[in-house]
């Protein structure tokens, strides 16, 4: 999987380049977003090790919340924000494992507090209206 890092500021408020980050993401990729908190973070990593085809072809980016960074474990994308930023727009505790998925619109799908299996993610996934439609397009 790909590593990418972003850096954090201690202040809370998101900046204008994480907002526009955020932004930029909706209608482009999906994301699933988990803390590192505790074990589960290395479970969520290890269950999604060997499916990265399968995260790339559904536009997934997976994004590891550190304590005080983030770590961009599939696909790609430039300017990460910070750990802060993340917790913040998607109100992920400091305190233990969180995983949250979200659509292409931006929106919170499903939050969990353990792992997701990668079968679970790609049927929710794949039920997304915008999912069924590009799936039409690429049998065409």
């Amino acid at each position: 999987m790909m590593s990418n890092s972003g850096c954090d500021t201690p202040d809370s408020t998101p900046t204008p380049s994480d907002t526009a980050w955020f932004k930029g993401q909706r209608w482009s990729h999906r994301m699933l977003v988990f803390s590192d908190q505790n074990p589960g973070a290395l479970d969520q990593r290890t269950i999604l090790a060997d499916r990265e085809p399968e995260l790339l072809d559904r536009d997934l980016l997976v994004i590891e919340v550190g304590e005080e960074q983030t770590t961009l474990l599939t696909g790609e994308s430039a300017g990460l924000p910070g750990a802060t930023a993340f917790r913040t727009h998607f109100g992920l505790p400091t305190e233990r494992f969180e995983v949250v998925l979200v659509g292409k619109d931006g929106g919170v799908k499903e939050r969990r507090e353990v792992p997701m299996k990668p079968e679970e993610l790609f049927s929710i996934i794949d039920a997304m209206p915008m999912r069924l439609d590009e799936m039409r397009r690429t049998q065409d």
